[in-house]
């Protein structure tokens, strides 16, 4: 396996992204792995690499530490999230699966859909929509038409839908709602 590793690093490959990450790391004086692979991946390669992490279900031996962690990062300033949070059954009894390329009834194509089961009878207890947009902009009505699907799909679940830009922008096209907030 050292033979492997030594090989790996003469690689053109291993050169550019530790060149890219010795410029992230001067520019913002931390190093951050995620905005290396940012100069590599596509909106779709990062759902799938979330959609991993985020599965309980998955060899990585995080459980559902990723999720939680990663929805507890904001519970400080929203309300609807740390509502959810309080509604979810504990690590211990539940587990978390993961599907990509959601589809609603309409056709639409949500890019991660997360379901929070009770792991004894897989009753589903909550669910979390994930939308990317790394490089492009939203359609007519998308996020309103994935929060109206979810509702419909999921009927009296807990529900949240998150847009994810690297800008941070705010969603276009998303309608204030109690039952699946943005």
């Amino acid at each position: 396996k050292i033979e492997n590793l030594e090989s790996l690093l003469e690689t053109e490959e291993f050169n550019y992204l530790q060149s890219i990450g010795v410029e992230l790391y001067n520019e913002k004086k931390r190093f951050d792995l995620l905005s290396v692979f940012d100069e590599l991946i596509d909106e779709n390669a990062w759902s799938r690499l979330f959609a991993y992490l985020f599965s309980s279900k998955k060899e990585h031996g995080l459980r559902q530490s990723a999720i939680r962690e990663w929805l507890n990062l904001g519970v400080e300033t929203n309300k609807h999230l740390k509502n959810f949070l309080n509604q979810l059954p504990s690590e211990e009894k539940s587990e978390t699966n993961t599907i990509t390329e959601w589809y609603t009834e309409t056709g639409r194509r949500l890019d991660i859909l997360i379901k929070i089961q009770d792991n004894r009878t897989g009753d589903i207890k909550a669910i979390i929509g994930i939308e990317n947009k790394v490089d492009s902009g939203e359609q007519f009505e998308q996020i309103s038409d994935y929060q109206k699907s979810l509702i419909k799909t999921f009927p009296n679940k807990p529900i949240l839908i998150f847009f994810l830009t690297p800008d941070g922008r705010q969603p276009q096209t998303s309608l204030s709602h109690k039952e699946c907030p943005c």
